[in-house]
């Protein structure tokens, strides 16, 4: 048997890549019955992130060396697997391979028999959940709108470097949203782009919720005010199961009207040039998301947060609480007994502290995501 063809799907960031990554990794058999190899080579969990990571260009720029190492120890392990297992399509998933230069990519997959699939988030929306993502990763604090600057991706300037590596039907993108997807779904359509014909319709379509309303508020005075080395293990983890546990807790923060204005306009040329170039139409998104809208919190919504996180686990709970405390200027040893007592049905001491903070502020660089007036009576 020749050698494979590869497939190489690059994301982009919260385009529905962990749902997809979750099916590819669970249906080997499938795959296999198509001809198609989802190696576990360069895999790290679901997806292809270790072999993605060794090509972004921080690693590529800072040890080239090393990166190209790992580069050939991948390939050799990839062979093996494949020896065991021939099929005529290697597929990789990994939304890490955005951040490569396409020509670091090209040369570790040659184009010529290599292809490319990669989906366009609406760049207001992408901007929402890409902040939600980032204050759940990461030790991120600032308020949604200074978090967007009025920017968005250049999705024509995105596109380029891969159009000139991959050119013509190599490269394949896509629209993500509910209307322009194979029914409504990402996993139908990109085995659509395949070439074969699966209904995922009673897969989970989010396998990475993002979190939201309370738990989002939060995550991020968590950030804020505890240092990460006082954060425990798994804590990553307890917030998104806690976000699986209520559409309350996945709530989107509003993006101002004026700044989605903004940013929408400052996408438009590209948009448009690249709606031209590859769907030979004016518009790319021609669906425009909500991203703005009026939802405040009150304290129902911030119970239910830290019972979530009760349930994720206990540890999480107590670090939420602590921040809490220490924002609002109290005693951080009275965590135990607070979170005891919210185990017990006393939320009281809970809410007397939420009280304080909606009433005092949580200090001079903190702003609300959303409006919490109810906490304050």
């Amino acid at each position: 048997m020749n050698d494979p063809a590869f497939i190489l799907h690059i994301g982009r960031h919260k385009s529905g890549t962990s749902s997809l990554q979750a099916y590819l990794a669970g249906h080997p058999e499938r795959l296999a019955a198509e001809g198609i190899l989802y190696p576990r080579a360069g895999r790290q969990g679901v997806a292809h992130h270790a072999v993605a990571g060794v090509l972004q260009q921080r690693a590529m720029r800072e040890d080239p060396q090393r990166a190209d190492t790992t580069l050939r120890q991948f390939h050799q392990a990839l062979a093996l697997e494949w020896q065991a297992q021939p099929a005529r399509r290697v597929l990789l998933s990994s939304e890490a391979f955005q951040n490569a230069r396409a020509e670091d990519v090209a040369a570790a997959f040659d184009p010529r028999r290599s292809s490319v699939i990669v989906y366009l988030r609406e760049q207001a929306d992408y901007l929402v959940s890409s902040y939600q993502q980032v204050v759940h990763a990461r030790q991120h604090a600032a308020e949604l709108a200074a978090y967007g600057n009025g920017t968005g991706v250049d999705y024509d300037h995105f596109l380029a470097g891969w159009e000139a590596a991959w050119p013509g039907a190599a490269l394949q993108v896509g629209v993500y949203a509910r209307q322009a997807l194979l029914r409504s779904n990402v996993i139908d359509d990109f085995f659509a782009r395949l070439g074969i014909e699966v209904d995922a319709s009673d897969e989970p379509q989010d396998r990475n919720p993002s979190i939201g309303g309370a738990l989002l508020e939060l995550k991020r005075l968590l950030n804020a005010r505890l240092p990460v080395e006082r954060w425990p293990q798994g804590l990553y983890q307890a917030f998104s199961h806690a976000a699986g546990t209520h559409p309350a807790l996945r709530r989107r923060p509003a993006l101002a009207p004026a700044l989605a204005d903004q940013v929408r306009a400052h996408c438009a040329a590209s948009n448009a040039e690249v709606a031209r170039r590859r769907f030979d139409r004016e518009q790319l998104f021609q669906h425009l998301p909500t991203v703005s809208h009026d939802h405040a919190l009150g304290f129902e919504d911030f119970r239910l947060a830290l019972q979530a996180l009760l349930q994720a686990r206990r540890e999480v709970a107590l670090c939420v609480v602590e921040a809490l405390l220490a924002t609002a200027g109290l005693d951080t040893t009275r965590r135990e007994r607070i979170v005891a007592q919210f185990e017990a049905d006393n939320t009281e001491p809970y809410r007397r502290v939420l009280r304080r903070l909606a009433r005092q502020g949580a200090g001079g660089d903190w702003v609300w995501n959303f409006p919490v007036p109810e906490l304050a009576e």
